[in-house]
């Protein structure tokens, strides 16, 4: 029933073993050997919060979560055993208010936050470096009417969440593959996509015409 995360930067690593609202970590060497082991207890309940993922920096590993009752975003560092810090919150008002979460994913380290603004013609990429270091940008849509028909929540399918009935059955997806992000609708005619790169900052929009 444990979850596994696996970290790892030039010097060192950490592997986070969590279960329940505990968890137990290793420090690696850049050999990924274990030379530090400790508990860490009292982690944010899953009832109360939803887990959007990790960053991994300097040796340091920030956890990022939303607060399920208010949406505020709350962070957790973990660096040694004597130096785990508090849930701390992130001003993220002006980001994050009025608009819905579409997902979470990982790249080159720094987590990365899907979010669409209520009443806005665009999507907006928050980025979370550690601690309480994020920034924001914002990609304008070509066609707003198409923004409309996404649902609140996509059907995520990566590495982490394979493509099964349950995810793929619905019209609007967020696909992670290496540095691309791809957000799709299926409709009657065809299938609305827009992709960011990560690398470039690019933005298309297209649409497959089904066959």
């Amino acid at each position: 029933q444990a979850e596994i995360n696996i970290f790892s930067d030039a010097g060192q690593g950490m592997m986070f073993i969590k279960e329940g609202n505990e968890a137990r970590v290793l420090i690696l060497n850049d050999q990924l050997q274990v030379t530090e082991s400790f508990q860490v207890f009292d982690l944010p309940p899953d009832s109360s919060f939803t887990q959007l993922g990790f960053t991994y920096k300097e040796g340091k590993l920030h956890i990022y979560y939303i607060e399920n009752a208010t949406d505020d975003y709350k962070v957790l560092t973990i660096y040694r055993e004597d130096e785990v810090e508090a849930l701390k919150s992130l001003n993220m008002t002006k980001l994050a208010s009025g608009s819905v979460y579409w997902g979470t994913f990982t790249y080159e380290g720094v987590l990365h936050v899907v979010r669409l603004p209520r009443g806005s013609e665009t999507i907006r990429l928050e980025r979370f470096e550690g601690g309480k270091e994020f920034s924001a940008e914002e990609f304008p849509i070509e066609n707003p009417e198409m923004i409309g028909r996404f649902e609140d929540k996509l059907g995520r399918i990566d590495e982490e969440n394979p493509a099964t009935f349950l995810r793929t059955y619905l019209a609007s997806k967020l696909y992670h593959q290496d540095e691309d992000v791809y957000l799709t609708l299926d409709e009657e005619e065809g299938t609305f996509v827009i992709l960011l790169n990560l690398a470039t900052g690019l933005k298309k929009e297209f649409s497959i015409p089904h066959a």
